[in-house]
């Protein structure tokens, strides 16, 4: 494995990756009771061939199409040419070879494992409790770490305490991890923090990846991210980032107010975006513990997302070294802006599977909710919210699906990133409020649908605005037409 240059260490041990992932496998099939060996089997895969879907790759180059296992070439094997946006093209017949998300025995396994600690468990009433009391759900949080789940998606070149490597699954498998957790009522918004473990390999010094990776192998979220500021949300600049870097006798000095910051409460250390006081264009991160004299926490009231903590963070002069610097001087938007992409997927992710709880709850309470006889899905108005509901829930499933498949190949453009989180934030609040009005009384009363209502809202908010996320893809469309 080559060295990396800025850090030091190694790329990681390719094969414990995958034998990690091969020893998962065989303890989910033990769980489960199905036999895996080298061959493909479809005894999994029959229960989900509803995840099938086809599609075929853009060309890298105009006029060029490519599909799944196939070479470059000017057009399909059929010669027809195809038409679609983003990375990706829909062939214009079923020829050629065709590639499908048909979900692995592995993958499914997962799925099964997960559904099945969630219904044995029954975390229903623990999460009203939660969300009742705005405390972290530490119980689920447990299941998912037996699960394998928080290592699950970490790079394979990242290493636990004990030398365990990350166990490099992609975002087609975080989609149906999360889709699962969602299904069932988990609090899936909590669920993204090893997305910062990217940009640490990638721009940390190896003090510290040694530092804060291992934590990520134990679910915890090792360091807030400290960018939004009362004057600075979706624009991200020196003119309105306030808080300040200052150097003084060896030392550095940080000083400003952070707002809207996720977890800070759980957390010893912020990520801290701030300026040069002396040379206020140079935007840098810094790692800033927060549990010391000079920094003040404190927790916000919020609508929704009450299982985390979102606060203000002012710091008065806190110190710290200059090795506490994340990347270079002057790289503080980029050292991180690789990840916003994949957050934003992630935002998406969570969208759907909220969603799909409300859908499938509003779904059984209108097969089971009895009046004048019948059940009221029998009703043409509440079929039309049904409806609307799942015309949803198909689109957003199999864009999402398109896009991981996007992300682990490498070829997730920026304006996909926001379609998908504009485009599932957007559908994922009209799903809510048809499974609301379906439920009527009962889903406005302590139902979870309500909690789901509550949490969803903000979907259209955090990590950039659907206002922004219009921008930011229109922008690239439109450039294609000139």
């Amino acid at each position: 494995q080559p060295v990396n240059e800025q850090t030091g260490s190694h790329g990681g041990d390719h094969q414990a990756g995958s034998g990690q992932r091969q020893g998962r496998r065989q303890v989910f099939a033990q769980q489960f009771g199905v036999h895996i060996d080298g061959s493909v089997e479809n005894q999994c895969r029959q229960q989900h061939i509803h995840n099938q879907i086809v599609i075929q790759t853009q060309p890298l180059q105009a006029g060029e199409l490519r599909t799944f296992g196939e070479k470059p070439g000017k057009q399909n094997a059929d010669g027809d040419q195809a038409d679609g946006v983003g990375n990706f093209q829909f062939s214009k017949n079923n020829g050629g070879n065709n590639m499908d998300f048909r979900i692995t025995e592995e993958q499914e396994l997962m799925v099964q494992a997960i559904e099945e600690a969630m219904t044995r468990e029954n975390l229903e009433p623990y999460f009203q409790d939660c969300d009742k009391n705005h405390t972290h759900p530490e119980k689920w949080w447990e299941i998912l770490k037996e699960l394998g789940c928080f290592s699950m998606f970490l790079p394979e070149e990242a290493e636990g305490e004990d030398g365990e490597p990350g166990g490099g699954e992609g975002a087609v498998t975080m989609f149906l991890v999360m889709e699962a957790l969602g299904r069932c009522g988990a609090p899936i918004y909590l669920f993204w923090d090893h997305v910062k473990a990217d940009a640490l390999l990638e721009n940390g010094t190896k003090e510290q990846i040694d530092k804060f990776m291992p934590l990520f192998f134990k679910g915890n979220g090792a360091f807030a991210q400290g960018f939004s500021e009362p004057t600075a949300g979706t624009e991200l600049s020196s003119n309105t980032i306030l808080t300040t870097y200052t150097r003084r006798n060896g030392k550095v000095y940080i000083n400003g107010h952070k707002h809207f910051i996720s977890g800070a409460q759980d957390n010893d250390y912020c990520l801290t975006l701030a300026k040069n006081s002396e040379n206020p264009e140079q935007l840098t991160l810094w790692f800033v513990p927060t549990n010391v004299p000079g920094c003040k926490k404190e927790p916000m009231e919020k609508m929704g997302l009450n299982m985390e903590n979102v606060n203000d963070i002012w710091f008065d002069d806190v110190e710290i070294e200059e090795s506490d610097m994340f990347s270079f001087e002057g790289n503080g938007l980029m050292a991180t802006s690789k990840g916003f992409d994949y957050e934003r997927l992630i935002d998406a992710f969570n969208a759907y599977g909220q969603a799909l709880c409300a859908y499938e709850d509003a779904c059984r309470y209108a097969n089971q909710r009895i009046v004048k006889g019948q059940e009221i899905g029998r009703l043409q108005l509440i079929q039309n919210h049904i409806m609307e509901m799942t015309m949803k829930i198909e689109a957003m499933r199999n864009m999402l699906l398109h896009y991981a498949w996007n992300k682990d190949n490498n070829c997730l453009t920026r304006a996909e990133a926001s379609i998908a989180k504009q485009f599932c934030s957007e559908s994922a609040n009209d799903i809510a409020d048809h499974a609301l009005q379906v439920m009527g009384g009962i889903g406005y009363c302590g139902s979870r649908v309500s909690r789901i209502y509550r949490d969803l809202r903000i979907t259209r908010i955090s990590g950039g605005t659907g206002e922004i996320q219009t921008v930011i893809a229109s922008r690239q469309v439109l450039k294609k037409y000139k």
